[in-house]
C-alpha cells in the first residue's frame, strides 16, 4: 500500500498553505492531506496529530514546516505505520530543545522583534507576526498581494508551545527522514536548519538557496519532490534501475535497490517490495547470475504471496502483481533452462502462459517456451512457438529481426547453413534498421556461423568486430555463449590459414558491424 502523506503545518500558517504542494503530490498519484495544528501547546498537539494518524490505514509519511516539526518530532511511534519524516524549514529537536532554544542557538533570526503578542484569559499568550513586516519576515519571496492574505489569515502559537521542551524520544531517532532547507529563512537560520539536518541523519537534505521561511507556499514542486522521495523510494528504483538495465549499469542497478529495499516504506509495500525483487532478478540474469536470479525470485515470490489478488493498482500504476509474477516467471524458467532443469524450466512456462492475460503477458510466456524448447534442441517445439509468435498482432520490426536469427540459430543447429545464410540474408536490412547493439552483435555472430565454411576471413572479422562492440556496449556473454563462440571459432578457423584468420580476428575492432553484415549479405547461397 503506497504511503499517506500526512502534512503539518506550523506557526503563523494554516492547513491551506499546503495547498499548491498538496496539488502536485496528487498530480503525481499521491494521497495527502493536511492535518490541522492547534498551535496550543506541543504535548497537545503533537496528540491530536497523533490521534489522526490512527485514522489512517496503512503506513504513513509525516511531513512538518516551521513548528510543524517540532509536532512530528513528539508524535507517537505506535500512533500509525509512520515509515518516513520530512522536516521542511523545520524543528528537528532533541530531547529537553524548545523551538524558541533551538532558535537562539545561530544567528540570524529576526522573528523575535517580529512577534505581536496578545495575551489571553485563560493565562497564554498568543503570538501573531506583525502584519506590517509579515511579508518581509515569513514570506519575502511571494507576491505582495498574496502575503498580505496570508498575514490576515496566520493563526497564532503561543508562546508556550514555542517554550515547551520536546519529548524523550524524538522521533527522528526512528524513523528516517529527509530536510529542505531554506537559504532566506529569517525565522529559522540556515544555518541552524542544515545541522538539524545532519544531527538527525537525513537521507537527503536539499537547500533552496532563494526560498523563504514559506518555501512550500513559493516553491510547492521542490518542496513535493523531496516528500515524494520519502513517499515512493520503491518507485524512485524503479526508474532507477530502468536507466540502469538501460545503460548496463547492472552493479549500480543492484546497489539501487538495496537501497530501496531497506526503507521503512518497503515493509508495508509489498507489491513494491516484489517488484523490486523482480528488478534484482532482472539484472542478475543479465550478469549471468543464475543461482543470484533463482533466490530473487524466490523473494519476489514471497512478497507477493502477502498482496491479494483483488488488490492490483490500477493499470497506469508502476507495478501490478500480475506484471511482476509474469517477470519472474519469465527470469525463473530461463535460469532455469540455461542450468538445465528442464522440468523446472518446462513448469515455469506452462505457468506463465497460463498467467499471461494480454498480448504483452502472451509474448513473454511464448519467448519464454522457444527459448525452453530451443536449449531442449526441440526444434519443431520451438518452430511452433515462433509461428505463435509471429501471429501476434502487434509484432514489431525488432520481434521480426529476433525471430529470423532464432530460426537461422536453429537451422545451424541441425546443420543446414545454407537455410541459416538465406534466412538471415534477406533479413539483413531489417537487422540493421532496428539500430539496437545487442539484436546486431547476436545476428551478426549467427550470420558468421553460417558463413564460415565460405569466407573463413569474412567470418573472422565479424567474430573480433562483434566481440570488440559487446565489450564497447558492455553486453555481458554467459558461459554457454562464450563456449558455442568458441566452437564455431575453432570449426572456422581449421579451414584457412591460421595465421590468417588470427589477424583477421584483431583487425575486426576497425571494421563497421553493419559494413560486415552486408558483405555476408551480398554472398552468393549456395545450395545446401
Amino acid at each position: 500500500m503506497t504511503p499517506t502523506i500526512v502534512l503539518v503545518h506550523g506557526a503563523f500558517a494554516e492547513s491551506a498553505s499546503w495547498d499548491r504542494v498538496i496539488r502536485h503530490l496528487e498530480d503525481a498519484g499521491h494521497n495527502a492531506i493536511a492535518a490541522a495544528n492547534p498551535l496550543r501547546g506541543l504535548a497537545a498537539d503533537a496528540q491530536s496529530v497523533s490521534d489522526f494518524i490512527r485514522t489512517v490505514d496503512g503506513p504513513v509519511v509525516l511531513v512538518g514546516h516551521s513548528y510543524g516539526g517540532m509536532v512530528i518530532t513528539n508524535v507517537e511511534a505506535d500512533a500509525g505505520q509512520i515509515t518516513g519524516l520530512v522536516y521542511v524549514a523545520a524543528f528537528a529537536p532533541e530531547p529537553g530543545e524548545s523551538a524558541f532554544t533551538l532558535a537562539q542557538r545561530y544567528s540570524g533570526s529576526t522573528l523575535g522583534d517580529a512577534l505581536h503578542p496578545v495575551p489571553r484569559t485563560n493565562g497564554t499568550t498568543d503570538l501573531y507576526i506583525a502584519r506590517e513586516i509579515f511579508h518581509e519576515q515569513f514570506c519575502a519571496d511571494v507576491p505582495e498581494h498574496e502575503a498580505a492574505r496570508m498575514a490576515a489569515t496566520q493563526r497564532p502559537v503561543t508562546l508556550e508551545a514555542l517554550q515547551a521542551p520536546t519529548g524523550e524520544n524524538p522521533l527522528w531517532k526512528q524513523v528516517p527522514s529527509w530536510y529542505l532547507v531554506a537559504r532566506q529563512d529569517r525565522n529559522i537560520p540556515a544555518e541552524l536548519q542544515h545541522f538539524m539536518a545532519h544531527r538527525a541523519g537525513a537521507r537527503r537534505t536539499v537547500e533552496l538557496p532563494s526560498a523563504s521561511h514559506a518555501v512550500a507556499v513559493s516553491h510547492p514542486e521542490a518542496t513535493a519532490r523531496l516528500i515524494a522521495e520519502a513517499v515512493a523510494p520503491l518507485h524512485v528504483a524503479r526508474l532507477l534501475v530502468t536507466l540502469a538495465h538501460k545503460y548496463r549499469r547492472y552493479s549500480d542497478g543492484l546497489a539501487w535497490c538495496d537501497t530501496s529495499l531497506v526503507s521503512p516504506a518497503a515493509a508495508h509495500d509489498h507489491l513494491g517490495r516484489a517488484a523490486v525483487h523482480a528488478m534484482r532478478a532482472r539484472l542478475h540474469r543479465a550478469l549471468g547470475n543464475l543461482s543470484a536470479t533463482l533466490t530473487e525470485v524466490a523473494l519476489a515470490r514471497e512478497a507477493l504471496a502477502s498482496v491479494p489478488a483483488e488488490s492490483d493498482p490500477p493499470a497506469a500504476a508502476w507495478s501490478t502483481r500480475r506484471r511482476t509474477e509474469e517477470f519472474v516467471g519469465y527470469d525463473a524458467g530461463y535460469a532455469h533452462s540455461i542450468l538445465g532443469d528442464n522440468d523446472e524450466a518446462r513448469a515455469e512456462a506452462d505457468r506463465l502462459r497460463e498467467l499471461s492475460h494480454d498480448d504483452d503477458g502472451l509474448e513473454l510466456a511464448l519467448d519464454l517456451a522457444f527459448l525452453v524448447a530451443y536449449y531442449e534442441e526441440d526444434f519443431d517445439r520451438a518452430r511452433a512457438v515462433v509461428a505463435e509468435l509471429e501471429a501476434l498482432s502487434r509484432a514489431s520490426q525488432s520481434h521480426a529481426s529476433t525471430r529470423a536469427n532464432d530460426l537461422a540459430d536453429m537451422d545451424l543447429q541441425e546443420g543446414k547453413p545454407r537455410a541459416a545464410q538465406a534466412r538471415l540474408s534477406r533479413a539483413a536490412e531489417e537487422i540493421i534498421a532496428v539500430g539496437d547493439p545487442d539484436t546486431l552483435i547476436i545476428a551478426a555472430l549467427t550470420f558468421g556461423a553460417a558463413i564460415g565454411d565460405l569466407d573463413p576471413l569474412l567470418c573472422a572479422k565479424v567474430y573480433g568486430c562483434a566481440h570488440h562492440a559487446s565489450v564497447v556496449e558492455g553486453i555481458p556473454n554467459d558461459e554457454y555463449g562464450e563456449a558455442e563462440d568458441r566452437k564455431v571459432m575453432d570449426r572456422v578457423r581449421a579451414l584457412t590459414d591460421g595465421e590468417a584468420f588470427d589477424r583477421a580476428y584483431e583487425s575486426g575492432p576497425g571494421e563497421d558491424l553493419v559494413e560486415l553484415v552486408r558483405q555476408m549479405a551480398a554472398l552468393p547461397v549456395p545450395a545446401e
